[in-house]
This record gives structure tokens, C-alpha cells and sequence, in this order.
């Protein structure tokens, strides 16, 4: 089949898997959004209503382009702003966690390891769930210096990395998971020493007859229960949507039951 026809197959069968009100129980399952939003100011209630009716616990954006005080003034109805960086030096990108405000959660400061174009990057950990889980999220320009960004987020799971919490890095970062590169294999390498492995194999930025996964979710597979990831097609940007389904009552069995979105067959295939 022509790639032109597939990619029209993925974006229509996409809106598919975008998940309604679920039938699981909501206590039980954790819902982290992740979107290169390409500048957040003038999107906030079509966001909003594409993230309806299950509002995503945890809503993690790139490329916000706005400044520190900017984003203050930005409102989401029934979500706080978390945890965020700006650009200091450059104008544009920055990365940003908005979370439901009956979610609590400790912000993690790790600016220290950022720089823009290089690694930009907010993390928050929630201590009330009935496991910990720290997530972060990440930004890197395609002119960024790779080795840098690998150094520097190395840094930072290293830092949120401990006993007993779990993980998550949602992001762009400009190398296509869809395909083997060094750039791939220099990243992973740094990740598997954290056990953290990419769980999004659909694409993510489609664009004329390119189709690439620049943006992903690392998670630590080996420790989770069930988990569950979708493409949404919400056409506010020119990245689509990734949303991770986390089963957070039951972190370490039924690890057989994961599902992803496989674009090449179409269909939600079991892990």
C-alpha cells in the first residue's frame, strides 16, 4: 500500500481509539496526555475540548512558546499549572505539566540541567497514588547538541530516579522512534541502564508523505501493571496526540496485558 493511503488510513482510524468515559475504575487508572501543542495561547479551550469527556489527569505540552509570566496568566478549566519551563536566552518552545487540581503532586526542580534548544525539561512526582510516579517532561530542538541533551537527561532521571517511584518521561525529541539511527541508539543506551524503553510505535508528526515518531513516552515496563497508549488526532498542531493509560492499582502483575496502537495493522494489538 502507498504511504500517502496508510497515513490517511492511521489519521482516520486514529480517531477510533480516542477513549470515551472508561469503564474501568476512574481511581484506578491514570491518564497522562502528552502534545507538541506548537504554542498553547490561543488554543486552551480547543484543547480542552478535545480532551473531553475523560479529562486526562495529568496533561504534559511542548512547545508552549510562551514566557514564564505568560504561562502564569494561561487557564485551564479544572487543571493548575505544575511544573514548567521558559526559554531564557531564545524565544518559543518551553515545555510545560498541567494537572487536575484534586491531584496532589511535588514539584522537582531541575532547571539546572536545562538549556534551551538543548534540553528543556519540568518534573512533578505524585506521592498519593497507590505507587509514586515522577513524571517528566522534555523538549529538544533538532539543532540541539545530542551528546548534551543525553548528558543532561541522564542528569535528571538520575536525580528523580529512586526506590519505590516510578518513571515517565513524555516529550519530543526530535529522533524518529519509528526508525534505527545512532541518535535512536545513543539515546537508548542511556535509558536502558534505567530500564526505560519507548511504548509509542504509531506515528506522531505527519506531514505531506513523511510520517516520524519524534515524540514518545518512556516508561519502565518491567515494574508497571497494565498500561495502555492512543494516538489522538486533535488537528491543533502538527504533531498529534500520545495518551498513556497507566493501571495504577496493580503495579506489578498482569504485565501480559498491555496494549499499544499498531498503525501499520490498524488496531490495538496486546503486549
Amino acid at each position: 500500500m502507498a504511504k500517502d493511503n496508510w497515513v490517511k488510513i492511521y489519521k482516520n482510524r486514529a480517531k477510533e481509539y480516542i477513549p470515551g468515559p472508561s469503564n474501568r475504575n476512574k481511581e484506578q487508572v491514570l491518564r497522562i496526555y502528552h502534545q507538541n501543542i506548537c504554542g498553547l495561547g490561543s488554543k486552551t479551550n480547543d484543547l480542552l475540548i478535545s480532551l473531553s469527556p475523560s479529562l486526562p489527569h495529568i496533561v504534559c505540552l511542548t512547545e508552549h512558546h510562551l514566557s514564564q509570566f505568560q504561562l502564569q496568566l494561561i487557564t485551564l478549566d479544572n487543571y493548575i499549572l505544575g511544573a514548567e519551563f521558559s526559554r531564557q536566552s531564545f524565544l518559543k518552545e518551553g515545555v510545560c505539566i498541567f494537572i487536575q487540581k484534586h491531584l496532589p503532586f511535588t514539584i522537582i526542580n531541575i532547571e539546572k540541567f536545562c538549556k534551551d534548544k538543548e534540553l528543556e525539561a519540568c518534573a512533578a512526582r505524585f506521592d498519593s497514588l497507590s505507587f509514586k510516579i515522577c513524571v517528566v517532561t522534555i523538549y529538544r530542538s533538532p539543532n540541539g547538541d545530542l551528546q548534551s541533551f543525553i548528558r543532561g537527561l541522564d542528569d535528571i532521571i538520575n536525580k528523580v530516579y529512586k526506590p519505590g517511584v516510578h518513571v515517565t518521561i513524555c516529550g519530543d525529541i526530535n529522533i524518529n522512534y519509528l526508525t534505527e539511527s545512532k541518535e535512536k541508539h545513543e539515546l537508548n543506551n542511556m535509558l536502558n541502564s534505567y530500564n526505560l524503553v519507548s511504548v509509542i510505535n504509531f506515528p506522531t508528526r505527519i506531514k505531506n508523505n513523511s510520517s516520524t515518531t519524534i515524540d514518545t513516552i518512556f516508561l519502565d515496563v518491567s515494574k508497571l501493571g497494565t498500561y495502555t497508549t492512543y494516538p489522538m488526532v486533535n488537528g491543533l498542531s502538527d504533531h498529534d496526540a500520545q495518551l498513556l493509560e497507566l493501571n495504577v492499582g496493580n503495579s506489578r502483575n498482569n504485565k501480559n496485558k498491555n496494549q499499544i496502537f499498531n498503525y501499520k495493522k490498524n488496531r490495538l494489538i496486546h503486549n
